[in-house]
């Protein structure tokens, strides 16, 4: 069955051939920021990279943090599109202490960030694309 990309309409064999596709130029629609970067937006193409570059600078914030919260399915969660991002990999559930523990790094980001593009109420809903959580959040429900 050909997957065919929302964005630009081209086919593609297989999912992965998409999520390829969707990972790099024009679209870079799966990029994840990292959380502990506060002068600037720091984005990565693969969840893999901001795993590495996490170990490598931001190690004291590593302390306690589970491998898995660098899976692919935990960085719906850190993903600038989370719409997209939600197409092509299905995210951890809502009440998973690993996406509760996403949510609030990520929240707690956006209040110590300088140079930054996206609000707290965008974050907010683009996290709306998880089927998994409340049917009538609230934003205290995020946490």
């Amino acid at each position: 069955m050909l997957e065919t990309c929302w964005l630009c309409n081209k086919s593609y064999n297989s999912k992965r051939e998409l999520k390829n596709h969707m990972i790099s130029a024009p679209h870079f629609r799966l990029v994840v920021i990292c959380p502990w970067c506060y002068h600037e937006e720091r984005t990565f193409k693969r969840v893999i990279d901001l795993k590495n570059h996490c170990k490598r600078h931001h190690s004291d914030y590593l302390n306690g943090v589970p491998e898995e919260f660098f899976s692919e399915n935990n960085a719906f969660w850190l993903s600038l599109y989370p719409q997209d991002y939600k197409r092509l990999i299905r995210s951890t559930k809502w009440h998973d202490p690993l996406a509760i523990r996403a949510r609030v790094i990520v929240l707690e980001w956006v209040r110590k960030i300088t140079r930054y593009t996206r609000s707290k109420s965008e974050w907010l809903q683009g996290w709306e694309a998880d089927e998994s959580g409340p049917a009538d959040q609230s934003h205290d429900e995020y946490i």
